[in-house]
């Protein structure tokens, strides 16, 4: 292929190089004040709740209402700590067990499939 030699340009006969219009910049939301309020912007309400709401699941508020309703013992909330560590475990070892395709308590390879697991 026999390739066109590139035209010279001299820039002198340009009068507006480098001056490039701009777009306007999308205005940024000012961010949220703190804690756990949220400002409206203009009519959209919606959004605001959606925001207040991952406010709160982050924050785990709710649980940390749920948990506060009723009064429980200090030995009620270690013996709750203590199930909460035992299931973690026997699911991290369930799950091994299925990763290396071996017997554990009541998972069974061969029947995991038909189980559910």
């Amino acid at each position: 292929m026999s390739e066109k030699p590139r035209k010279k340009y001299d820039i002198k006969n340009f009068s507006n190089f480098g001056k490039f219009e701009q777009k306007p910049r999308r205005q940024r939301r000012e961010p949220d004040p703190p804690g756990l309020a949220v400002v409206v912007h203009g009519d959209d309400v919606m959004k605001a709740y959606r925001r207040l709401k991952k406010k709160i699941m982050k924050d785990n508020l709710m649980d940390t209402i749920r948990d506060k309703r009723y009064y429980k013992k200090p030995s009620e909330r270690r013996q709750e700590k203590l199930k909460e560590q035992r299931r973690n475990m026997q699911r991290a070892q369930r799950e091994k067990a299925q990763q290396y395709g071996i017997r554990y308590k009541g998972y069974d390879p061969s029947t995991a499939k038909t189980r559910g697991y």
